[in-house]
């Protein structure tokens, strides 16, 4: 593994493509961060692009707010493209973001866009962008927001790699945010569901080596090692129960698993404007691989933008086409139920510090918000009995918080006894298998 990881490290070597640890590196030549400064709305007639590469486009009409559309790892320009000569991916070909801002405008928002440090229209400066570690991108993306207006709605679109980044921004000023096929716990997890190295092999192969060495064409070692000091990505949005969030992931993503999307419901139970979407046959850019829809991913977006910044969020699965499956939280709940179910939720939490000495002496419990099984909980066993009437009280007495319509997954949770402590043990199982 590590010979191999020493092939692909160079940047020459990118064309070769993926095989090894390389492959794994670039877990998204897809998402990133972001860059400027100054504030304002730009004319809606032409977009304007600054020294910085930033361009901020508007309808001709009055906007419903503005978005901010953060890359993934890779070396992305204005128009979503990695614009390095030679490189056989659909990244280097397809302006993703210019495309879907051109859809959003569309639908009435301005958008703002914005090429990494060191890239151009046509290529990348890789003295430049070889600095861009997470304290380079974060800084970046804090310029960007300076620059979305004030007086309306601001949105944050980030994709893959670059929902790590969102902790940069002032969660509590944000109206909503977008994440799509991102990271929900940390990039070690992301990188080993890969079928890469875990977080300590990582740390030993590249500890030493210097910051400004590139991972193939994607990120630096800096970066890398930026983000294995990171939380989980969850964390970062726990504080902020009332943020409108929307997360949109593919079942065939190859770059983050799909088992990064129940995390977010399943590690967020207080938070009421959360929705979840996965789609069958869906890729990194929930598209379906081999095609390029860039417009049906902005329509995937706006019928929830308008919902979520204007009224809370109730995400009708019956909107929906055939063959998703919906996580949705319900959009009001009474403040004696949500603070009875967050006590019910901390008593779980508490059973799990009880030392356990096997399997045997884990167990399932339904969860406050949701009857369904696949959003059970696992307790201690000594508690079982008194957690699972309390659940059944609430709800009864309060009803679901948050309903799931498996469609084409399931999620199956098993209680598991590690390190002296339950833990949940899921997996997801699609219907045909």
């Amino acid at each position: 593994m590590v010979h191999d990881a020493e092939n692909l490290l160079a940047v020459s070597d990118f064309r070769r493509r993926r095989s090894s640890l390389v492959a794994i590196m670039s877990v998204c030549v897809a998402g990133g961060a972001c860059g400027g400064s100054s504030s304002g709305t730009r004319s809606p007639a032409e977009p304007q692009v600054d020294v910085d590469e930033v361009v901020f486009e508007c309808p001709a009409s009055s906007p419903r707010g503005s978005i901010l559309l953060v890359h993934g790892s890779s070396a992305f320009n204005a128009d979503g493209v990695v614009p390095i000569e030679g490189l056989d991916s659909p990244y280097a070909r397809d302006p993703f973001y210019r495309d879907l801002a051109v859809a959003l405008e569309a639908a009435g928002w301005c958008v703002l866009r914005y090429s990494k440090p060191g890239v151009s229209d046509d290529r990348v400066d890789m003295s430049v962008y070889s600095t861009t570690d997470v304290t380079v991108l974060e800084a970046q993306l804090r310029r960007l927001w300076d620059r979305l207006p004030a007086d309306r709605p601001r949105v944050v679109l980030a994709w893959s790699e670059g929902s790590l980044h969102l902790r940069a921004l002032p969660l509590g000023e944000v109206d909503a945010v977008i994440l799509l096929g991102a990271i929900s716990t940390n990039i070690a997890d992301a990188i080993a569901a890969q079928g890469g190295p875990e977080r300590e092999e990582l740390l030993r192969t590249f500890g030493g080596r210097d910051r400004r060495e590139m991972l193939g064409a994607d990120r630096p070692v800096g970066r890398l090692l930026d983000e294995l000091a990171l939380e989980d990505n969850w964390r970062v949005f726990e504080p902020y129960p009332d943020l409108p969030i929307l997360v949109l992931h593919g079942e065939a993503d190859r770059e983050v698993p799909i088992t990064q999307a129940s995390v977010w419901m399943k590690r967020l139970p207080h938070h009421r404007r959360l929705t979840v979407v996965t789609r069958p046959d869906r890729d990194h850019r929930l598209m379906r691989p081999g095609t390029y829809e860039p417009a049906a991913l902005a329509r995937e977006i706006t019928p929830w933008l308008e919902q979520a910044v204007t009224v809370p969020t109730t995400a009708a699965s019956e909107e929906l086409p055939l063959g998703s499956a919906v996580m949705a939280s319900s959009a009001v709940e009474r403040p004696e139920c949500r603070s009875e179910r967050a006590a019910i939720l901390d008593a779980m939490s508490r059973s799990r510090e009880r030392l356990c000495a096997s399997d045997a002496d884990c167990v399932t419990v339904t969860n406050p918000g949701s009857a369904v099984h696949e959003f059970d909980h696992v307790v201690h066993a000594t508690d079982h009995d008194e957690l699972e009437r309390r659940s059944q009280a609430h709800l009864a007495r309060c009803g679901a918080f948050f309903h799931y319509e498996p469609i084409d997954a399931v999620r199956v949770v098993e209680p598991r006894c590690r390190d002296g402590r339950c833990q949940e043990e899921e997996t997801i199982l699609h219907i045909d298998e």
